[in-house]
C-alpha cells in the first residue's frame, strides 16, 4: 500500500511538473513572437530569498501609469505601452530606430507559494521590482486523517 501511494504521489507530481512546463513553453512562444513583430518585450530577471521571490522589469523610459501588474495564483502580469516621446506635431524620419514601442504583456510563472495579497511593487528610474512575499505550500504537506466509526 505505500508503495502505491509513493507511485501516486510521484504521478501527480510529474504531472504538475509537465503542465508548468507546457504554460512556460507557450508563454515563452507568445512573447518571442510578439518580440519579431516588433512589440516591445521587457528584460526580466526573477530571483529569491529565504523569505520573498523578486520580479524586477527593465521599463527604461517608461511611467507608472502606464503599466498594469496583475496577479493569478500562479501568474504576474505585466502590461503596459511603451510611447514614443513625440513632439507635437514633429515629423520624423529615422536615420537609425533600434528601440521598440506599442504595447507589451509579459506573462511571468511564480516559482512557488506566495501571499498575493501582499505584494508590494516599486518603480525606480525605469525598473519596476514587485516583492511576493513567500508562505508555506501546505499542498505538498502529507499527514494522516483519523477515521472516525459511527457504529
Amino acid at each position: 500500500m505505500v508503495g502505491d501511494d509513493w507511485y501516486s504521489f510521484g504521478l501527480a507530481n510529474m504531472e504538475r511538473e509537465v503542465e508548468r512546463m507546457i504554460r512556460s513553453f507557450f508563454s515563452e512562444y507568445r512573447e518571442r513572437m510578439a518580440f519579431r513583430r516588433g512589440q516591445p518585450s521587457p528584460q526580466v530577471d526573477v530571483y529569491e530569498s529565504k523569505d520573498q521571490i523578486r520580479i524586477v522589469i527593465e521599463l527604461g523610459g517608461m511611467i507608472r501609469e502606464d503599466i498594469e501588474v496583475h496577479v493569478t495564483s500562479d501568474m504576474v502580469i505585466i502590461e503596459g505601452e511603451k510611447k514614443e516621446d513625440e513632439a507635437a506635431g514633429e515629423k520624423r524620419k529615422y536615420i537609425c530606430l533600434e528601440r521598440e514601442f506599442g504595447p507589451f504583456r509579459r506573462l511571468i510563472e511564480i516559482p512557488g507559494a506566495v501571499d498575493t495579497g501582499q505584494i508590494q511593487a516599486e518603480m525606480k528610474q525605469g525598473i519596476l521590482s514587485l516583492f511576493l512575499p513567500k508562505i508555506v505550500d501546505r499542498r505538498k504537506r502529507r499527514r494522516k486523517i483519523l477515521i472516525e466509526s459511527k457504529d
